[in-house]
């Protein structure tokens, strides 16, 4: 944890290492020692002004109790509830914020618009190299582009060089839609993706098809279902149906297999020769979202990153976060279906650490194949006998994962062990009561 990692004595300048994005604010609190640091940040708190929500504060809760989403050093104060809702959660992070004294690293108003990867050879050679380059490898140095929102109204142009960045802008805002089959020639009904969805009771006597049988299927499905005349839960691995093909159905929800097409008559077809062919009034894509990054350039940025839409997978990375090429990249939070602060901190902790003694591989072609093999096997493999369809889809298997971050930062001993197992523990509880509330 935090509050245990000692690097000793820093023979070399100070890094200076930015992070982007609204989820740095831990990571600037675990790079806090021996690093002058720089958060960018595109809005402060006032809710209003946040781009963590497309739609006004609402009653939602996390489907995640806080007891486990805690930072280890900073434990929930004020609702009793353990699950909290989104404004809530705001609420904590601004708090840690502030207890932590982070404000004053933070520069709100910034949209990063440009990163660069200099040139550190050849005759078009225009910086040194990283300090924290290992003694093996000459690592480049970066340069930000960003643009500071002015109270007048323009914005002011911005260009820095650093050490070192983190790229901590989120991966949850935009939505990944699949192509359908039939859907923009034949559907007439309501279309939306769960990042819209705030409120179970607008869907008060129609029909409704959840695609995606993850966390937000699974929860979308249950609550609308109490509003709702009928749901269909769309999931490529729903349960086994019977010999007519009638799928595994609850009250009022149907659990069906994958949705391969709308047909000419409005109707929705799913595979394994499901029996159901519905007319629903709302289609909500429970499907996830694509990884973005506006601000690196395929042309101009000089690193080789693929992103594509759809492909949910970034690559090169290395243990699904530090740049294969440019170790002094890294991109914190791109595994999902895990708990996030929690992983988050380990993965900046053990940045931090590796940033001032490597002990990953040391040269580049060794950690082009510790990240080609990472991409092709769908991350952490396979996951209750299946492959995940994406690489950062962590599940289960993120305590292997914590652990690893764990020995990379140095952390890892009898008392994070601990840690680790009982947030394990605690997962598999509220799954299960989860599990059951579903039987009811």
């Amino acid at each position: 944890m935090l509050a245990r990692v000692g690097f000793g004595t820093i023979k070399r300048p100070p890094p200076t290492v930015p992070c982007t994005g609204d989820c740095g604010t831990h990571s600037k609190f675990a790079l806090l020692r021996n690093t002058r640091q720089t958060a960018l940040r595109k809005h402060s708190h006032p809710l209003a002004r946040s781009n963590l929500f497309v739609s006004p504060p609402s009653p939602n809760r996390t489907n995640l109790p806080k007891e486990i989403m805690a930072f280890p050093e900073f434990p929930w104060k004020g609702p009793s509830q353990s699950f909290v809702t989104h404004a809530q959660v705001l609420d904590y992070l601004y708090d840690y914020q502030q207890h932590f004294d982070l404000q004053k690293y933070i520069h709100t108003g910034c949209t990063v618009q440009h990163l660069k990867v200099l040139t550190t050879t050849g005759d078009n050679a225009d910086q040194p190299v990283s300090c924290l380059s290992p003694e093996t490898e000459h690592w480049p140095r970066i340069r930000l582009d960003w643009t500071i929102a002015e109270s007048d109204g323009t914005a002011a142009s911005v260009s820095r060089e650093f050490d070192a960045v983190c790229v901590c802008n989120g991966h949850y805002g935009v939505p990944a839609v699949p192509e359908l089959d039939g859907l923009k020639e034949h559907y007439k009904g309501r279309l939306m993706h769960s990042i819209a969805y705030d409120d179970p009771a607008v869907f008060a006597g129609q029909k409704v098809l959840c695609i995606g049988g993850r966390a937000s299927g699974s929860d979308l499905a249950r609550e609308i279902a109490v509003h709702a005349d009928a749901v269909y839960l769309s999931d490529s691995v729903a349960p086994p149906m019977d010999e007519t093909g009638t799928p595994v159905t609850k009250y009022n929800v149907a659990w069906v297999p994958k949705t391969t097409a709308v047909l000419a008559d409005g109707s929705v077809q799913f595979d394994l020769g499901c029996n159901m062919n519905p007319v629903v009034d709302v289609i909500v894509f429970c499907t996830g979202y694509d990884y973005s990054f506006p601000f690196i350039d395929e042309e101009t940025s000089n690193i080789s990153l693929d992103f594509a839409t759809g492909s949910r997978r970034v690559q090169p990375v290395l243990e699904q976060f530090w740049h294969a090429v440019n170790p002094n990249i890294c991109f914190a939070g791109l595994p999902h279906s895990v708990l996030p602060f929690p992983l988050f901190e380990l993965q900046m902790t053990a940045a931090v650490r590796q940033w001032q003694d490597w002990t990953l591989p040391t040269d580049k072609a060794s950690r082009m194949v510790m990240a080609a093999k990472d991409a092709a096997s769908g991350g952490e493999g396979m996951v209750n006998g299946r492959m995940p369809q994406d690489t950062h889809f962590l599940g289960p298997a993120q305590w292997d994962y914590c652990r690893r971050m764990a020995e990379y930062a140095g952390t890892y001993d009898d008392e994070m062990e601990n840690y680790i197992a009982t947030n394990k523990v605690s997962c598999r509880c509220v799954a299960a009561v989860l599990l059951l509330l579903c039987c009811l």
